[in-house]
């Protein structure tokens, strides 16, 4: 899903840097054609394109600070999911696994098949 969302900030970001571009081209032009002869074009022109660079500088800045915290939302679950028993119960399971049955206490047999559960789940959604 992160690689998904990128690809949807990516696009995003182009059609704005676009946006922005044709719309300082098109003043820029409307400038040179409906301007009196006598005026300065520079007084007009060099604002608009002074301005292009730091406005398409802006757009990749916060399509990287998305990036960002989408990385850190990320972590964040991760490090909850971790917290709260998920690697624990991971844990309880791997090695009732791998021990007979006969040898694992009859009293924790309700709390390894809630283990099985949870890592099923985690392991479906993804997380190892």
């Amino acid at each position: 899903m992160p690689n998904t969302q990128s690809r949807v900030n990516t696009t995003a970001a182009l059609v704005v840097v676009a946006v922005v571009f044709v719309v300082t081209v098109i003043a820029v032009l409307l400038a040179f054609l409906f301007a009196p002869a006598e005026r300065d074009l520079t007084i007009v022109i060099g604002p608009l394109l002074g301005t292009l660079a730091p406005t398409i500088a802006a757009v990749a800045l916060l399509v990287q600070v998305r990036s960002v915290q989408a990385d850190v939302s990320q972590v964040r679950q991760d490090t909850h999911a971790l917290t709260n028993g998920l690697l624990d119960s991971k844990v309880r399971a791997g090695v009732a696994d791998v021990i007979r049955d006969e040898h694992l206490d009859p009293a924790a047999s309700t709390m390894l098949t809630e283990d099985r559960a949870v890592r099923g789940r985690a392991h479906d959604g993804g997380d190892e």
